[in-house]
């Protein structure tokens, strides 16, 4: 299996659905409302409670009614793998984050995009991206709330759904340190090691 370098870049959106000085003051206090998607080779992957989806890179900012503003694009690192290695990180993904499973303050678009960037680079995202979902966990506080792309509430637009490679079910194949990092993850580690 030959392996390929694959840039992965952090893409931290502001709702535009949430009023523009609402968020310039929770984003004051490091509490701001964000959407997140990880590009990857031309594709920018999320989760919502339609479960992982794809799309072009920033495709929620465009249209006659965007739903979120680019905030600010992080390049966190280079995934090193094959083809059936990065596919098997997504697949497993896929099964850890199910259409059904969203919530606002437990499994989200930033735990998402958190937990891929972690099998992929080893690093997560920052912690000011997913801020308000811990405060408001601890507050108790969920439900679905705001969400981008298909399967999304019905409050947004939906971005188109993303195309499945037909032989998707025949690439599972991860490295051991891939598997002991969504083994983490699964777990509920929270170091950032």
């Amino acid at each position: 299996m030959a392996s390929h370098e694959r840039q992965v870049t952090l893409h931290i959106y502001t709702f535009a659905g949430v009023g523009g000085r609402t968020n310039s003051i929770l984003s004051s206090l490091s509490l701001g409302l964000h959407h997140s998607g990880v590009e990857v080779s031309g594709r920018e992957f999320s989760f919502n409670d339609g479960g992982v989806f794809q799309s072009r890179p920033h495709e929620c900012t465009r249209g006659d009614e965007p739903q979120c503003v680019l905030k600010e694009s992080k390049f966190l690192g280079v995934h090193v793998g094959s083809t059936n290695e990065f596919n098997g990180v997504l697949n497993e993904l896929r099964r850890a984050f199910p259409p059904g499973s969203y919530s606002l303050t437990g499994k989200n678009c930033n735990h998402f995009a958190d937990a891929f960037c972690r099998a992929l680079v080893g690093c997560g995202i920052p912690s000011y991206v997913n801020r308000a979902a811990s405060y408001g966990r601890w507050l108790n506080f969920g439900n679905k709330g705001y969400q981008i792309g298909d399967g999304a509430s019905s409050e947004a637009p939906k971005a188109k759904p993303a195309k499945t490679d037909p032989n998707r079910s025949k690439k599972k194949e991860l490295t051991e340190h891939q598997k002991m990092l969504l083994e983490r993850i699964r777990n509920g580690a929270t170091d950032k090691s």
